[in-house]
Parts: structure tokens; sequence; C-alpha cells
């Protein structure tokens, strides 16, 4: 009798693979992903190790579509610069964040259980938002686009710490930050900078 899979992703991953794949599964934007599992889940497949990359690839694939779609979601900007003008001119705050998109499993967390609320959009939506991402894929951002993200890695995050959030008043005063996600998912912290933000405004 031969050995098979069922498309149940029971595959062997790594532990930040495994919560990238709990993140998609548990995602309420991403039914696309548990239609097609519900639909797959009962059909036998060899258990081969390109059948598990195939399967994994197909994961990863589904991953990049969602984030992409809750990425527009948001006004993100690139040009930490550019945003410190802007906020001069409208005297407005800023939030700077440093994130590994593709690699980062506390980023993907926060990403759900803080950046995709309600909350936080209601709270940010006259705050200039800066992301800047350190992604191990060369497909996700331009040469440039990594190239200037490293720097302000080098001058505002030396110590690399992901996720990391840091808030500026319009003048370019800090704020208050919030370094890493713990396993708890408790997004209490990460609020409290929104509100402290709030009071300088």
């Amino acid at each position: 009798m031969s050995t098979e899979l069922t498309v149940e992703l029971n595959l062997e991953l790594s532990s930040n693979n495994q919560i990238a794949v709990n993140y998609l599964l548990r995602s309420p934007i991403n039914l696309g992903l548990r239609f097609f599992l519900f639909i797959f889940g009962t059909i036998s497949v060899p258990k081969s190790s390109s059948m598990r990359t195939f399967l994994l690839v197909l994961t990863v694939l589904f991953s990049q579509l969602t984030l992409a779609q809750t990425e527009e979601q948001l006004p993100w900007m690139t040009n930490l610069e550019a945003a410190q003008k802007q906020a001069r001119k409208e005297k407005k705050p800023v939030l700077l964040y440093f994130t590994g998109s593709d690699w980062c499993a506390p980023c993907i967390q926060l990403k759900e259980d803080f950046f995709s609320t309600d909350e936080f959009k209601a709270m940010t939506k006259d705050y200039l938002l800066v992301m800047i991402d350190i992604p191990r894929r060369i497909d996700i951002v331009s040469p440039e686009q990594l190239t200037y993200n490293k720097d302000i890695l080098k001058r505002y995050n030396p110590e690399r710490s992901f996720p990391l959030l840091i808030a500026y008043n319009h003048k370019g005063r800090k704020i208050g930050e919030v370094s890493g996600y713990s396993s708890l998912r408790d997004t209490s912290y990460h609020f409290e900078l929104l509100e402290k933000i709030a009071e300088n405004y």
C-alpha cells in the first residue's frame, strides 16, 4: 500500500513558516485560500518532497496576494524624509515601522492583530505612516528602495529590532517606541503608543 498525504498543510515546516501558515488560515480576508483548502482537502497526493514543495509554494503565493491586499488598505509611505517634510507642513505625527515582511513571524502576527484592525485605522487616520521593509526576497521592494531602507535601518534602528514602531511629532521629536511582539500577542503596548501620540495632538 502506497503512502499518501492529504492536502491539509500537514507539511514539515519550520516554526516561523508554521506561524505564517496559521496566520493565513485564520485571516478573515483570506477566504479564497480557506475555500481552496476546503475543496481540495480530501484529495490524496503522493507523499514526496516535490509535492510538499509544491504545496508550500502554493501557500506562499496565496500569502503574498493576501498581504498585498491588506497593505493597499493603509496609506504607507516608503520615504521617511518625505514624510517628515509633509509632517512639518501639515503638523502631523509620523509613525515609523520597521518590518521584515516575508520572514519575520512576529511582524506577520502584528500585522493581523494590530495594523489590520479597524481601531488602528481609525486612530491613525491623521498620522503619516512610514514602512521600512527589509525583506529577504528580492522581488518585494526595488533594489533602490532596499538600499534606502537599509540606510534608514542603520540610522534609526541600529539594533535591527523587528518589528519596531517609533513615533515622532511633526518637529521630529521622538514621542515613544515599541520594540518586538511577544508570543502572547498582546497589542496593548502598541495601542498605548497610539494613545500617547494622540495626547500630543
